[in-house]
């Protein structure tokens, strides 16, 4: 955690809003630096998020026969480029990178994003309810199911979303993230290197939403020895809303001339910051997270 600010928004109903920075490095089991994270997340209170009613009375998307032929086809069509090396001199300023869609968003793509990713709240029998009796505030009543549950289930049922006033459930901010990153490394192919990417969540995803992420090259150059393209991307809705507004990434890629993609190396300030870290089961075992 690096710093937490404080704000009035209209989202919390004019209350207030907290956001937290973080910083977490990644390490591989031979302790090298294989990437870093920076990120912010706005929490807001659950009751005046309620009374807002910015995300309510949107309704559900219906779709044509038509429409699910158009969709099938945007997945059909969507390139991946893998093996097949796309190299450095074959790319161009101005070149137009996707689309790649994702959705209409159902409640089993949420199940199946927590079977990979996991989620510290989702526990079953027992084993929820031991958890339930040790920390009985982190539990949400939700009236119009009369029961009392973990709040991360806005992720599953619309009742939940509903009682912080989102119209239905909606995708995890990290599962949003995690198709953007799969938009560059399906565009770069298995020879390359993502190096660095950014994005920020505008929207909320909610249930029968489509996003559709597109982006162009906007930049070509060679940086001590790597050859990089710098690429932005976006991605939006059916309602023609920034589900993610245009961010940048570099992507270093192999050369016809130079040869292999060369990795970059973390700098000596990195490097002090991972010894200054603490590891994250350490700090989940003393009950600081």
């Amino acid at each position: 955690l690096r710093d937490v600010e404080v704000k009035q928004g209209r989202m919390a109903g004019g209350g207030q809003i907290y956001i937290d920075y973080d910083e977490g490095v990644y390490l591989n089991q031979r302790g090298e630096i294989v990437g870093k994270e920076l990120h912010h997340t706005v929490w807001v209170d659950r009751g005046s998020s309620g009374s807002a009613g910015k995300y309510r009375k949107i309704e559900k998307p219906t779709y044509t026969k038509e429409d699910w032929i158009s969709i099938l086809e945007a997945y059909n069509n969507e390139e991946i480029r893998g093996s097949d090396s796309r190299w450095w001199e074959d790319v161009q300023v101005g070149d137009k990178v996707g689309p790649m869609i994702k959705g209409p968003l159902t409640v089993r793509d949420e199940i199946a994003w927590l079977m990979g990713a996991g989620s510290p709240f989702f526990r079953a029998d027992k084993i929820e309810y031991e958890w339930e009796y040790r920390h009985p505030k982190a539990l949400e009543y939700v009236e119009e199911m009369g029961e009392a549950d973990v709040p991360e289930l806005v992720h599953i049922f619309d009742a939940y979303a509903r009682a912080i006033g989102v119209e239905r459930a909606y995708d995890y901010g990290s599962q949003r993230m995690s198709w953007l990153c799969m938009f560059f490394t399906n565009w770069m192919g298995d020879d390359a290197f993502l190096w660095k990417m950014s994005g920020d969540l505008r929207a909320f995803n909610q249930i029968g939403d489509v996003t559709t992420f597109e982006g162009k090259v906007v930049k070509k150059y060679i940086e001590e020895g790597k050859c990089c393209v710098d690429i932005e991307a976006w991605a939006k809705n059916q309602r023609d809303e920034w589900s993610m507004p245009p961010n940048p990434a570099t992507v270093i890629l192999p050369s016809k001339e130079y040869g292999p993609v060369v990795y970059p190396n973390p700098s000596p300030k990195l490097m002090e910051e991972v010894k200054r870290a603490r590891p994250l089961d350490d700090l989940i075992r003393e009950g600081l997270i």
